[in-house]
């Protein structure tokens, strides 16, 4: 409690020493309590500066004192109050009546209470991201996020998650600086966050790997009209690992005049382009086929009806199978050949599939398709 101003009282005792009464008491002292304030950060603490007279009375002069602080940055005063800022030292000065005074502030980090998680999924796949956050009460009646602070730690939080960590290298997430919780295998833990010997926990499951995309591989994408292929739905999991999921996909070609699915194989029906499909656990793929005109196969040599003589020449032809298991004439499309002209010889610049059979002997006659390399061959044998 203040009491009457000095400068009154001054005033008093200078009349009463000039009507022949006592000696005026002078300032003798200036002082600032506490000398040494201690406050945490953010808060509040209460300083006074008393002016100390000769004769030992003392007076309140903190309203009219100027009082300041010598680094702002860490504290502030303002009516007989000290702001705390930041932790640090800094000093108080006071000045009245021509006299100064000082005083220590020492300005303390505010203190953690408690301290809580929050996770945007209780639940995580294997592989996948996400994001916890730590927070923080403390002292001075601020909230801090602790999350780049804290100490990230789990324990299990069952047996089977435990026998599962010992057969691991890693364990079954990690938390980086800003949060980012990485799931690595399935197992159920408690996740632990310590700063000091404050801590807060949260309970989250790792679930098996989820499925991430599906492919569709159809080879080079082109089948001729007749010919049978098998494809592959290829799944992509969220822990990076991929598995064949073929059997389990539901594939459907929407133009079934170009293609069919069945039976696990595809089939070129027609000349034309169609869009391959599959699905498999709410993911999809697609993949573009195109189907070409049949192919040849194979070749089969068919001889002449008439008798093997040496010196005469004779009429072979030749019957492909293509890949729409039509069987055509082929003759005129092949290179015919033999391998032994002193026993046979081809007569291709007069007509394809002419062999003039020129001494007894076996001599192996083939016949290939340029555009496929598909070969056909016949033995034949010439009788002595």
């Amino acid at each position: 409690m203040r009491t009457i101003r000095w400068a009154g009282a001054v005033l008093g005792a200078v009349l009463l020493a000039s009507c022949g009464g006592d000696s005026t008491p002078t300032l003798a002292l200036l002082e600032i309590e506490p000398p040494v304030t201690e406050v945490t950060e953010h808060l509040r603490a209460g300083v006074a500066v008393w002016a100390v007279m000769d004769d030992g009375r003392r007076q309140d002069v903190t309203a009219e004192a100027d009082l300041r602080a010598v680094d702002a940055a860490i504290a502030t005063v303002a009516g007989g109050e000290v702001l705390a800022a930041t932790p640090g030292d800094t000093y108080l000065l006071a000045t009245w009546g021509g006299l100064q005074a000082s005083a220590r502030v020492r300005v303390l980090p505010a203190v953690l209470l408690r301290m809580r998680l929050t996770t945007s999924d209780a639940t995580i796949a294997a592989g996948l991201i996400t994001h916890v956050a730590a927070e923080g009460d403390f002292s001075d009646g601020t909230v801090r996020d602790l999350t780049a602070a804290v100490v990230w730690s789990t324990r299990p939080a069952d047996e089977a998650c435990e026998a599962e960590e010992e057969d691991e290298l890693e364990g079954p997430v990690d938390v980086d600086e800003e949060g980012e919780l990485h799931g690595h295998y399935p197992c159920a833990v408690v996740l632990v966050a310590t700063v000091g010997d404050v801590s807060a926990e949260a309970p989250l499951t790792v679930t098996p790997a989820a499925p991430a995309a599906l492919t569709l591989a159809l080879g080079e994408g082109i089948l001729p009209v007749g010919s049978h292929a098998h494809l592959l739905v290829t799944a992509r999991l969220s822990d990076g690992t991929s598995r064949d999921v073929t059997a389990e996909a539901a594939v459907e070609v929407p133009d079934d005049d170009v293609a069919e699915w069945e039976d696990g194989e595809l089939e070129a029906e027609g000349v034309g382009t169609t869009e391959v499909r599959a699905a498999w656990q709410g993911l999809t793929a697609s993949a573009s086929l195109r189907v070409t005109a049949a192919v040849l196969r194979s070749v089969r040599i068919v001889p002449p009806e008439a008798e093997i003589v040496a010196g005469h020449q004779y009429y072979f032809t030749a019957a492909g199978t293509f890949s729409d298991g039509a069987v055509r004439d082929v003759t005129a499309a092949l290179r015919w050949t033999t391998d032994d002209d002193r026993i046979a010889v081809s007569n291709y610049y007069i007509r394809q599939g002419l062999i003039l059979a020129r001494a007894p002997g076996t001599a192996l006659i083939r016949a290939a398709d340029p555009a496929t390399g598909v070969v056909g061959e016949y033995v034949l044998v010439i009788p002595r």
